[in-house]
């Protein structure tokens, strides 16, 4: 099965690590630089203990790096020592524990996980690495044996409600998709406009009055360096002459109206202008550019 691993030791098999592919729910949390997503799972180790004493096997130093098809989206750690004792009827270890693989990142992580994604459900391959042991039989404390690696790959798929009602409980939802990608580089002769677009951004991250404020008026900037290079509509007034409006031209109209919006900011005073008027503008124009694009 793809979402098992198999844990040997010396070549035996010694257990399993199953990573559940239909949760009913993701855990998450929010940090205070980012996000914890925690992905479950359920590690046995088998243990024959009709002769005791006999040595325990433990598992630590639990990691993975994820990927999405072949991007590589983070780093995950399952914490702490895991190990087992308890006994089935024939002797053998049939104790499972539940555990969780966390993927720690900065809030900026999701909006590039949600453009690789988009509408699929999110196929997740996890190259995992850790650590086993023993616990030897001691009148004293026990001691471990000198660990050896552990290594293997799973391929997990999460269906898009559960990872959606993740995001959602996480609280940051709306700021995912309102990311809207553009290139790094402008296109040849855009750079007034990218230059501007950069400092709508820097102005959103600082937030207050000036941050908003700021946004917006960057935001007029790159469409007066955008109307250089290509003119605006105006709206037709009649009904009848905007129903013969191509896609291009009313997306041409959409950037007139965007910056008659944005027009006032810069003659206005700081404390007129809000949060949610930045992310409004800035998000349209990047919209807009991607359109175009």
């Amino acid at each position: 099965m793809e979402h098992v691993i198999s844990v040997l030791f010396q070549r035996n098999g010694v257990g399993t690590i199953t990573f559940d592919p239909s949760p009913k729910e993701l855990k998450a949390h929010r940090t205070a630089g980012g996000f914890a997503v925690e992905f479950p799972m359920t590690l046995r180790l088998g243990m024959n203990r009709s002769q005791l004493p006999q040595p325990q096997p433990l598992l630590s130093n639990i990691s993975a790096t994820l990927f999405l098809g072949t991007d590589r989206i983070g780093e995950a750690r399952c914490e702490g020592h895991l190990f087992f004792g308890s006994q089935g009827g024939d002797g053998a270890d049939v104790s499972g524990a539940s555990a969780s693989l966390v993927w720690t990142d900065v809030i900026t992580a999701l909006p590039s996980l949600e453009q690789l994604r988009g509408e699929r459900p999110l196929q997740l391959t996890i190259e995992l690495r850790a650590e086993l042991c023993y616990l030897l039989p001691s009148s004293g404390p026990r001691v471990r044996s000198e660990p050896c690696s552990v290594y293997g790959t799973a391929h997990v798929t999460y269906a898009t409600q559960v990872w959606a009602t993740m995001l959602r409980n996480l609280g940051v939802v709306d700021y995912v998709f309102a990311q809207v990608p553009l290139p790094s580089d402008p296109p040849a002769g855009w750079d007034g406009v990218w230059r501007e677009l950069s400092r709508a951004r820097d102005a959103r991250d600082v937030g207050g009055d000036a941050g908003w404020s700021g946004c917006v008026v960057a935001v007029r900037r790159a469409l007066e360096a955008w109307q250089k290079i290509e003119p605006e509509k105006q709206w037709p007034t009649t009904r009848e002459e905007r129903e013969t409006l191509t896609k291009k031209e009313r997306l041409a109209c959409l950037r007139w109206s965007l910056h008659q919006a944005a027009h006032p900011a810069a003659h206005t005073g700081e404390d007129e202008w809000f949060k949610a008027d930045a992310q409004f503008m800035l998000v349209t124009l990047c919209g807009l550019l991607a359109a175009r694009s």
